[in-house]
């Protein structure tokens, strides 16, 4: 319900914390290494949005590395408007198999 109702919060959020509320039953629960044992945490999944790619063009990084860059038609994703994405490298952009107007 939470994550159906994300969008119309009045701040951003990524997931959910649920804690015990009884003091005893977290301290008799203890940690891990990790984290404690008396909460979760649940993760939503990545916000999606769907552009169009209007050129892959090479920026070079100060170590001389070459990485393909997609340039996109602008979209807004969580406040953000994304014109822009790294496709990594040249195998990923084999991989992922996407052409200027996808």
């Amino acid at each position: 319900e939470v994550e159906a109702a994300r969008d119309t919060l009045a701040l951003d959020c990524d997931g959910l914390v649920v804690k015990l509320n009884e003091l005893a039953l977290k301290r008799a629960l203890g940690t891990t290494a990790r984290a404690p044992r008396g909460a979760v945490a649940f993760k939503f999944g990545a916000a999606k949005e769907v552009t169009t790619l209007n050129s892959i063009t090479l920026q070079v990084s100060r170590t001389g590395m070459i990485t393909p860059v997609a340039e996109l038609e602008p979209v807004t994703i969580g406040g953000v408007t994304v014109s822009r994405a790294t496709l990594h490298n040249f195998s990923e952009l084999a991989r992922l198999d996407i052409r200027v107007g996808d």
